[in-house]
């Protein structure tokens, strides 16, 4: 969860609007979690929502995300 500018080759994929290495890890925890839905595997999407849930609450005090994501 850095805010490390991200390496050029890392947001080439189409969709990643990312700028920092955090940003773009909350982008394929994103894409993470909808295919575990897609799946049916909500046990790990679960896991993985709880984890970002904690993010936008104690590091990125982003409430709007964590208003969403819950």
């Amino acid at each position: 969860w850095s805010d490390e500018p991200c390496a050029a080759h890392l947001t080439q994929r189409e969709g990643y609007q990312a700028t920092t290495q955090g940003q773009l890890k909350d982008q394929l925890y994103q894409e993470i979690i909808n295919y575990f839905d897609k799946g049916k595997m909500w046990e790990e999407a679960i896991i993985l929502s709880k984890e970002l849930a904690e993010q936008y609450e104690n590091e990125m005090f982003d409430f709007e995300q964590l208003s969403a994501s819950l």
